[in-house]
């Protein structure tokens, strides 16, 4: 169906220089239409033939140019026809016809394109502005016809009246506009200051959770801390630790303790993901090791730990979360050294050959991570410690770090730094957390710092 107005197919921004664009093109044509016969009736033919072949014609041309989308083509042609028809008709019948408040009502068509910057407004200002100069000084006495003074009185009336009404219009549609932009404006306002007030306290309520998971993370922290064991130094052996919690909390947890007189057993455990519920898991783990309550185990083994570890914490049943490990079982006797590892990154074990040489040693098992496959069967290795010789146990956030510069820090560069520390001094824990928040740039830890330190004797 034909709708002269209808913005179905015109961009938003465009819609009110359509609008009332439309309007004044209908209003064009069949204002030209009148135009051509009153002209015809008064006998003044160059007028006739203006406005049969220009004036309609281009009037319905803009009208159907602009319902397209060419809204400046359309105003061109409707902007000559105004110009050019009011410059004929006063050079014709004269200055006292009042045509030109025909250039005052373009003059306020053309403030209404929205897309039109201040240097078009100001052009087309100062063509209608010179025009209506020019035909004032030059063309005031017209030069082929002269009507009597009822038809220009009628003339002049109808053009200004027909004008200013139009004028009106225009006035009249810009302040319904503006007025229902206030009304809109109000509105968007008093929704965004609702809005406001909501994201204030949404804000301020997760202000509040933040503040009270801060606490329980601090708490969890405080727990972890207050259950490592404490160092030791014995005759056959000195173990020394740090352990650095990160701000969200990680699952790193570890201890040792003497099984009998003759061995001794040391772990360090990581569970998957940051949080209490990590923590809590990392704890019940560690307990349960320290107090040797895994069914069917023999602790002086690490395999059968291990074995007894994976069936005991299935990932299923504790939320999808699994935990690497390491566990070592030392015989002070035979200095025998047997040791499984489950997902765990590999202990660093320094042997001091000579006081100058000293050699790495990775200590890993191929074994899966605990509570990852329940029908896992889990291996052990076994070796001998040498006399002076120092054991370095510690979760991946002690390596897996960002450097200043943006790469990631890669293993055998922190291997070759815990080879170049204790090379250089008997205890290396405080100059690695040193060497670490230096290289990452940081004094922040993404995830849990812990690292064990066993020197044997």
């Amino acid at each position: 169906m034909f709708k002269p107005l209808s913005t179905e197919n015109i961009h938003p921004d465009n819609h009110r220089f359509y609008r009332i664009t439309q309007v004044a093109y209908i209003i064009g044509v069949f204002g030209h239409i009148f135009a051509g016969i009153r002209f015809y009736k008064l006998g003044i033919m160059e007028m006739v033939w203006f406005n049969c072949f220009y004036s309609v014609p281009g009037f319905a041309f803009a009208f159907f140019v602009n319902r397209k989308g060419h809204h400046n083509l359309a105003f061109a042609v409707a902007f000559t026809e105004l110009l050019l028809h009011q410059a004929f008709g006063i050079y014709f019948i004269g200055w006292d016809s009042g045509l030109y408040f025909w250039l005052i009502y373009l003059i306020g068509l053309s403030f209404f394109n929205a897309n039109w910057g201040k240097g078009i407004r100001f052009l087309l200002f100062s063509i209608v502005f010179v025009g209506f100069i020019i035909l004032y000084l030059f063309f005031r006495t017209p030069e082929s016809y002269i009507m009597s003074p009822s038809q220009y009185q009628y003339q002049y009336l109808a053009s200004s009246t027909v004008a200013l009404l139009l004028i009106g219009l225009l006035i009249n549609y810009y302040v319904q506009n503006a007025s229902k932009a206030e009304s809109k404006l109000k509105l968007a306002n008093q929704v965004l200051s609702e809005q406001k007030i909501q994201i204030e306290k949404t804000l301020d309520e997760r202000n509040h959770a933040y503040a009270r998971l801060n606490e329980e993370l601090n708490e969890a922290a405080e727990y972890v801390k207050n259950i490592l064991p404490e160092p030791i130094s014995q005759p056959d052996l000195n173990v020394e630790w740090r352990f650095i919690p990160s701000a969200s909390l990680g699952g790193d947890a570890f201890g040792y303790h003497w099984i009998d007189p003759d061995h001794f057993s040391v772990y360090l455990i990581d569970v998957s993901g940051h949080g209490v519920g990590p923590a809590l898991l990392s704890v019940s783990v560690m307990n349960t090791l320290r107090s040797q309550s895994l069914p069917d185990t023999d602790f002086k083994c690490p395999e059968s730990v291990l074995d007894g570890l994976n069936k005991a914490y299935p990932g299923e049943s504790n939320n999808d979360m699994f935990f690497t490990i390491w566990y070592g079982v030392y015989n002070c006797r035979t200095r025998q050294m047997d040791f499984a590892s489950g997902g765990h990154p590999p202990a660093l074990l320094i042997e001091n050959a000579t006081e100058k040489n000293r050699t790495v040693n990775r200590l890993r098992t191929p074994n899966l991570a605990i509570g990852t496959d329940e029908d896992t069967r889990y291996s052990k290795d076994t070796l001998l410690i040498r006399e002076n010789s120092t054991l370095i146990l510690f979760s991946d956030g002690v390596y897996e770090i960002e450097t200043a510069q943006g790469k990631m820090w890669r293993f055998i560069e922190f291997e070759e730094l815990v080879l170049d520390l204790r090379r250089k001094a008997p205890h290396l824990l405080d100059q690695l957390i040193s060497q670490v928040m230096e290289i990452s740039g940081s004094k922040v830890f993404d995830d849990d710092f812990t690292v064990v330190e066993i020197q044997f004797k």
